[in-house]
């Protein structure tokens, strides 16, 4: 698909999918509403559906490859070997590019056809900053600080891919800081660029959705004892499962519950002490929420821990 399909494709669109029928229509639509006015392409690379992600793919007219059972890593490895631009364009299939994008994607693609050398993109911004996972999680990650791009939204040059060979394979999450780590290595600036502005459709709304996400996020940082010892986030998942357990035990053989109520009471104080670190004091009702979830967050995490002992492993998108 190119708005002008007899010039050179310049940029390259790759969306990667597994069972995203209930976005991946509106996320094409966006792209074509809001496009670039160099010439594009749009390639979705299906990870093995089996709703009708396929079919609805299909009916908007863009390239469809397959890659069943592979990685998020490989499924946009595979659509860059298929790609024909000079700048690759990463969007996940929840995700939608807004107007505002559109007002700056021309003027990134320019830099990138001038400077190979950068990687940019931006956080999502959540669709409804009411709901409460959004207002105090998802809406204040938008403006952490951060070292890498998000893979959902990643804008690179072929050449600088092509220098680092991809996305690392390998990897089932995170390949999206491995990717902008080594893209730093070879002198590639990282640029978070807020004037980007996409919106998140597939964020959870619901507690056990959130824990299910992290769980499945947090099992990278233990696939290997250097990534373990080397993550902030599996250390203190880790504490928190010794913590758990040693409690658990003491409140048996004490018969007394007081033990138990002092987990909770830990792995609350260790949330207040990440939230003040990742985002600041702010007022004491944010503080209260955002500690709870971040509390849900090393739960999940914890569970990535007790996965990967047990040798679980959930593929995803």
């Amino acid at each position: 698909m190119s708005n002008n399909s007899q010039n050179i494709i310049t940029v390259s669109f790759i969306i990667p999918a597994l069972n995203e029928e209930k976005f991946i229509g509106e996320t094409i639509q966006a792209i074509k509403s809001n496009s670039p006015k160099y010439p594009y392409q749009i390639i979705v690379v299906d990870n093995g559906s089996t709703d009708h992600t396929i079919e609805i793919v299909k009916a908007e007219d863009v390239i469809l490859i397959n890659n069943a059972g592979g990685t998020i890593a490989s499924a946009r490895n595979k659509g860059v070997w298929a790609s024909e631009g000079k700048v690759l364009i990463f969007i996940d299939a929840d995700v939608l590019v807004t107007s505002s994008w559109q007002n700056e994607i021309d003027q990134t693609i320019s830099e990138l056809l001038n400077n190979h050398l950068l990687v940019t993109g931006s956080r999502y911004s959540v669709l409804d900053e009411k709901a409460w996972l959004s207002r105090y999680w998802f809406y204040r990650m938008r403006y952490e600080r951060s070292g890498y791009i998000n893979g959902g939204h990643l804008i690179t040059s072929r050449k600088l891919f092509l220098k680092i060979n991809g996305f690392n394979e390998k990897f089932g999450t995170a390949e999206d800081y491995d990717f902008c780590k080594r893209a730093k290595k070879v002198g590639a600036e990282i640029v978070n660029n807020s004037k980007l502005h996409v919106l998140h459709l597939g964020y959870p709304t619901l507690i056990n959705e959130f824990i299910a996400r992290e769980r499945w996020l947090g099992y990278e940082d233990f696939t290997s004892l250097y990534k373990t010892l080397t993550s902030k986030v599996a250390l203190v998942a880790i504490v928190n499962i010794m913590l758990l357990c040693g409690l658990i035990v003491m409140t048996i053989l004490n018969k007394n519950l007081l033990y138990l109520l002092a987990y909770f009471v830990l792995l609350y104080s260790i949330s207040i002490m990440s939230t003040i670190f990742k985002f600041g004091f702010g007022s004491l009702s944010m503080l209260v929420m955002t500690s709870f979830v971040f509390s849900l967050y090393y739960v999940g995490r914890s569970l990535s821990f007790i996965d990967r002992l047990k040798g679980v492993v959930t593929l995803k998108n």
